[in-house]
């Protein structure tokens, strides 16, 4: 597939707040790693071909005000090279779910590169964590999502779907 016509999107969001009591402040992190291929001509098919969730759980003091910011960003940098991402990070957007176009559809930002996509999600942790521990909670959560799509003929989605069908073991 031609790197033009393959797109990964970035979400990070505010998970939830939980009434639970941890003895140590504790940001979950709800990571799922997404590779969709879609028809080039039919933006209605397509292939889940990779899925993957993982769960990081950090100590708010990590992502608190008091932390410089690249300490933050190394946090999250790490997170993320602990993942098995089957493609590359390249022509990265920022997903905005709160925001959204004229059309109904989110607002996406290009993002510079793995650096911007980090900054992005550790300044979501940070004003999670800001918010978790103003309001005296010891629990909270967010969660991040790095989907790729890939546009691809129609006679490869199809390819595709008939080698999924045979082995269904493939989705993880």
């Amino acid at each position: 597939m031609a790197a033009s016509n393959s797109h990964v999107y970035v979400i990070a969001e505010s998970g939830f707040f939980t009434e639970e009591r941890l003895p140590i402040p504790t940001l979950t992190v709800h990571v799922n790693v997404v590779r969709r291929y879609r028809c080039d001509t039919d933006d209605t098919n397509y292939v889940l071909d990779y899925n993957s969730r993982h769960h990081f759980n950090h100590p708010f003091h990590l992502f608190g005000s008091s932390q410089p910011e690249p300490n933050r960003d190394a946090v999250v940098a790490a997170m993320l090279s602990a993942l098995r991402i089957p493609f590359p990070l390249e022509n990265l957007y920022g997903k905005d779910p709160r925001r959204f176009n004229g059309d109904g559809t989110f607002m996406v930002t290009p993002l510079d590169g793995l650096d911007a996509m980090v900054r992005m999600i550790s300044g979501v942790a940070g004003q999670v964590v800001r918010v978790g521990s103003a309001s005296g909670r010891t629990s909270a959560s967010m969660r991040v999502v790095i989907e790729n799509r890939v546009e691809a003929p129609l006679r490869f989605i199809e390819l595709l779907r008939r080698s999924r069908e045979l082995d269904p073991e493939e989705l993880s």
